[in-house]
């Protein structure tokens, strides 16, 4: 039996290999501190439809499990909420299929987009803002207090048609592709 605590940790880095942070040990070129920082804030949802971005990340957990043969384990692994870390993940996946680019490309693509792709593990332990730089950052992604052409948001557009605050993630993601021709 594995008990959540243990999960938890195994988990992660289970999270952290999916977007191929696991290539380095050299700290200005790994994120596990963001990436561990990331886990721990809920992502949930405002525009109708973006609850499937959460049912995807919250999936992440079934195909984890199935990976590491575990049948049996103690706690509530499956009821937790959704933190942003699964959701970027099971969408940087998305945006791999789409697009032909890997989930590394979009990780860093996205973590870029919304202002904290500087912070690699050399970064967020040499900047004394950099936990709540993150935490700033993802609360105006989740709350969307970004601009209405995407700018501060996962996917800034040149020409939006709409204001992204109102748009729900899958066509935001839809549209960035095409304007960046991705797709």
């Amino acid at each position: 039996m594995i008990s959540d605590s243990n999960l938890d940790g195994i988990y992660l880095d289970w999270l952290i290999d999916q977007v191929a942070l696991l290539d380095s040990l050299n700290p200005a070129r790994t994120y596990k501190l963001l990436v561990e920082q990331m886990h721990r804030i809920e992502f949930f949802w405002s525009v109708p439809n973006d609850d499937n971005r959460i049912a995807d990340g919250v999936d992440l957990r079934l195909e984890f499990l199935n990976s590491i043969g575990a049948t049996e384990r103690d706690g509530n692994f499956m009821e937790v909420n959704c933190s942003v870390m699964e959701m970027l993940v099971a969408l940087c996946r998305r945006l791999a299929f789409q697009s032909g680019k890997d989930e590394y490309f979009w990780f860093r693509q996205l973590l870029d987009n919304i202002g904290i792709g500087i912070y690699n593990d050399e970064a967020y332990m040499r900047l004394i803002d950099a936990t709540e730089t993150i935490d700033l950052a993802w609360h105006e992604v989740i709350h969307r207090k970004y601009r209405a052409n995407g700018r501060g948001g996962l996917f800034p557009l040149k020409h939006p048609r709409k204001n992204q605050k109102e748009v729900e993630i899958w066509y935001q993601m839809s549209a960035y592709l095409l304007e960046n021709n991705y797709g």
